[in-house]
């Protein structure tokens, strides 16, 4: 690559003698760190590609997305095997706080496992990243560096349905961003059920947990209604 703030990315040239010379992302500065740098310069514009080195940054890019949906699916999993057994159990239930900004709703035990599995699962695949949640914890951040993307996550919807004992739509929810915020991933699964709706960067489908059948899904093609026309609508808010 070279420095080429006029130009965008893809557009620059590079002498022979640099397109013959093979590019190491790690280098001397290691762990991916050239390649993250050379990554904030595309993105900014500051950097254009001579071939061999755009196939290998698509290279990396896809091994990161490749990475990322594999901790996304792991995620989901484990998040929804867990919390199935504490319910089995009759745990879960312990009350830790209440929710900012919700009054009326509360934190329990069971809200919390989904952070401290996505917490580890990040930790042990080396990705520094900032985890925002709607648990009184705020953002909680992982590894040491800067936070090289962002993670929404509801660890546990429908809080007072598990409370109250009600085996009714228990969903965990996640999405990966990238420092644009642009989405990279997501999944939502059903516990009851075990079936995931996932979003791999590029294809979404429905995602059979047990037997791992997949079946892919896209917006319905009416996008006008047409007759009589009634809507209902359930806000899950606790006073009902």
């Amino acid at each position: 690559f070279r420095e080429s703030p006029s130009h965008p990315p893809g557009t620059g040239h590079s002498s022979k003698a640099a397109a013959r010379r093979p590019w190491n992302f790690a280098g001397k500065r290691g762990n991916g760190e050239r390649y993250r740098a050379v990554y904030a310069g595309i993105r900014k514009g500051a950097l254009t590609l001579t071939p061999h080195v755009y196939k290998e940054y698509t290279r990396r890019l896809r091994m990161e997305t490749q990475k990322l949906n594999r901790i996304l699916l792991e995620y989901l999993a484990e998040t929804v095997k867990t919390v199935r057994a504490m319910s089995s159990a009759g745990e879960g239930k312990e009350i830790l706080g209440g929710i900012p900004g919700r009054p009326e709703d509360l934190e329990l035990r069971v809200d919390r496992v989904g952070e401290e599995i996505i917490q580890k699962l990040l930790r042990k695949n080396g990705v520094q990243a900032e985890i925002f949640s709607e648990s009184e914890n705020g953002s909680v951040k992982v590894g040491k560096g800067e936070a090289e993307l962002s993670v929404s996550i509801d660890p546990f919807d429908n809080t007072i349905l598990f409370f109250t004992g009600f085996r009714h739509a228990w969903y965990t929810a996640i999405t990966f961003y990238d420092k644009d915020r642009k989405p990279i991933c997501a999944g939502i699964a059903d516990i009851l059920d075990e079936k995931a709706w996932i979003f791999d960067g590029k294809t979404t489908f429905l995602l059979d947990m047990v037997t791992r059948a997949q079946r892919a899904i896209s917006p319905h093609p009416h996008k006008v209604a047409k007759g009589p026309i009634s809507l209902a609508t359930y806000l899950m808010s606790s006073q009902y």
